[in-house]
């Protein structure tokens, strides 16, 4: 599952930078308008897409790998017919470099998702590591050094997210946390964006993409 969340992940970006980013870009660029109105390529899955995309931006100084864990809670009848639910857990690591176009990375999770949060436990966002700041010339077998993100788990029960939408997650300075690092997170609901784009809708080609790569049967 880790590394099928990394070809996704990676798939999804060298598909938006192909589209939106040209080094030759002036003023109101399509990368620049796809920022303010994103009508070039999506910034959030959509419902259609069967995905929650989580995206992280690093704007420190340092190296930083985030630990993203997604919760799924599934209703499952056994043999029997007796109901239970089924509750599974993805964990993503993607490393971060303060490069431009290294410092933003991001996964995609197979909707229904229930909780996202930052570390092995979501359950423990002030103790346990949900980020590890790393030297900028870091590599990904470098372990760094671990940060609470004390960032609760968000909840789609909750109403924080939905399928189709975008988490934002964003690491900044700040000198009085630990670490120097401050987690923030923001969410960028599918029903706020376009319907349409200039572009190609990058989140239902990564899902075309992945229906043809499960096996039939």
């Amino acid at each position: 599952m880790r590394s099928y969340a990394r070809l996704t992940t990676v798939l999804l970006f060298a598909l938006i930078l192909s589209t939106a980013c040209n080094p030759n870009a002036r003023l109101f660029n399509d990368e620049f308008r796809n920022f303010t109105q994103g009508d070039v390529v999506p910034l959030t899955p959509g419902v259609d897409s069967g995905l929650v995309f989580v995206r992280l931006i690093n704007e420190t100084p340092s190296a930083v790998e985030f630990v993203v864990t997604a919760e799924k809670q599934v209703l499952i009848t056994d043999e029997e017919g007796d109901a239970f639910v089924a509750t599974s857990v993805e964990t993503v690591r993607l490393l971060t470099i303060p490069v431009e176009t290294a410092n933003e990375t991001g996964a995609l999770f197979d909707c229904p998702v229930t909780r996202i949060g930052l570390g092995e436990d979501i359950d423990r966002p002030t103790t346990d590591a949900g980020i590890f700041v790393l030297d900028p010339a870091a590599t990904q077998t470098d372990q760094g050094f671990g940060v609470p993100s004390n960032l609760a788990p968000l909840d789609s029960r909750a109403g924080n997210f939905g399928c189709g939408d975008t988490i934002v997650i964003r690491a900044i300075t700040d000198q009085s946390a630990v670490g120097n690092v401050k987690i923030q997170s923001f969410l960028l609901p599918w029903a706020t964006q376009p319907m349409e784009f200039l572009g190609p809708h990058t989140f239902n080609n990564v899902r075309i993409f992945l229906s043809e790569q499960t096996p039939e049967g």
